[in-house]
């Protein structure tokens, strides 16, 4: 699996209510799937697959979230209490996966693709949007078909 963490403080998903209520999520479906369309550059499905579409989106608890990604993530959690209501979004795969080269390898490329996730699962923050996690399922990272 590979996992991209967020950035604190940077909105993904601009809030359209402002709750009080901390089990209350600030967006809805419609809010994650238009950042989905609009957004989804860091991965593509594989050609005439399917994948790449927006499969599921829960409001569920950090601590939920955690328990999907368990066997993934080593023992780690998602960086917030485990009653804070986050955003589990699920695309469906197969799923080529891209990403920004670090500056010594830019002399050769820029981006590299790592080919073939299962799925991609995006967590955000529910009430500010903030992206938590992006991750990329697979128990066959870099092998093709």
């Amino acid at each position: 699996m590979v996992v991209f963490y967020g950035t604190t403080g940077v909105p993904a998903i601009e809030p359209v209510d402002r709750t009080v209520d901390l089990m209350q999520a600030a967006f809805t479906r419609s809010e994650v799937d238009n950042y989905w369309a609009h957004n989804s550059r860091v991965v593509s499905p594989v050609p005439g697959s399917g994948g790449g579409q927006l499969r599921a989106v829960d409001f569920i608890t950090a601590a939920e979230a955690t328990r999907r990604l368990k066997p993934q993530l080593n023992d780690q959690s998602i960086d917030r209490s485990d009653d804070t209501l986050v955003c589990w979004a699920e695309v469906t795969g197969p799923l080529n996966m891209h990403i920004s080269m670090p500056a010594f390898i830019r002399a050769r490329e820029t981006t590299r693709m790592i080919p073939l996730a299962e799925k991609g699962v995006l967590i955000f923050d529910a009430q500010t949007g903030n992206p938590l996690l992006l991750a990329f399922v697979s128990d066959r990272v870099g092998q093709k078909y």
